[in-house]
């Protein structure tokens, strides 16, 4: 009788275990891959790909405060934060502003504003 109750005991605690985690982490709702769709610099809009040797610009956000932001080909990995829609991105040690409000996201880098758009 012992013996059933301590494996009865030890599959309750078991099962109990496998609740309490496992499940997917949740998703931030700005996750996702943002391409580049205009550059604003000196009052003068452009298209990405007048400006830009390659693939498109993009910013793939990941949930947890990751990303990577790619251009002219080259990919860096860096960190993203988000207060309000106040957007900021830290790429090889530089640090860029901008703004993030329903799927588009605004980044002042270099003096250049770069209009990104969330894909489906």
């Amino acid at each position: 009788m012992k013996k059933v109750f301590a494996l009865t005991l030890a599959l309750v605690m078991a099962l109990c275990l496998c609740a309490c985690g496992g499940g997917e982490a949740e998703t931030d709702p700005n996750a996702g891959l943002y391409t580049c769709t205009g550059v604003e610099a000196l009052g003068i809009t452009m298209a990405p790909e007048e400006i830009f040797e390659g693939d498109a610009a993009t910013i793939d956000l990941k949930s947890g405060g990751t990303c990577t932001f790619t251009l002219e080909g080259t990919s860096e990995t860096c960190d993203w934060t988000l207060d309000g829609d106040a957007f900021t991105v830290e790429v090889e040690g530089e640090t860029f502003t901008g703004t993030l409000s329903d799927g588009v996201l605004v980044l002042d880098v270099v003096g250049m504003n770069m209009t990104f758009e969330k894909g489906e």
